[in-house]
């Protein structure tokens, strides 16, 4: 397991507004010189994607940009988030998605960070 946690102080349950779990397919598809092709199992365990937005204030902003550059080694390692573990059941490691680390759009006096994590 990760020994990095989701820091406290960030809101721990994500908005349902554009939360989804989805399934990353694992087949790998084989052409052959003639018919369908073959398909197979590509590995064992399939990768989950779930998009995440939270809402935060500047100082929320600060931690979450520290959480992610420092903690993470700018998202490269994986951490534990026990509230998201409640939501999709059982307990698993998160890593931000390359290409989807935290962005900021206003939303009120506050900010909306959405991101993406890869679940293992």
């Amino acid at each position: 397991m990760a020994a990095i946690d989701w820091p406290a102080s960030l809101q721990q349950c994500p908005l349902v507004n554009n939360f989804a779990i989805q399934r990353q397919d694992r087949r790998i598809h084989s052409p052959t010189e003639t018919g369908p092709g073959k398909m197979r199992r590509r590995q064992s365990h399939a990768v989950r994607i779930v998009p995440v937005t939270i809402c935060c204030d500047d100082t929320d902003m600060a931690t979450l940009n520290t959480f992610v550059d420092d903690t993470t080694l700018g998202g490269a390692l994986r951490f534990n988030w026990a509230t998201l573990d409640s939501i999709i059941g059982g307990t698993h490691e998160y890593q931000f998605a390359q290409g989807a680390l935290p962005s900021f759009q206003p939303f009120g006096i506050e900010w909306q960070a959405s991101f993406t994590l890869k679940v293992w």
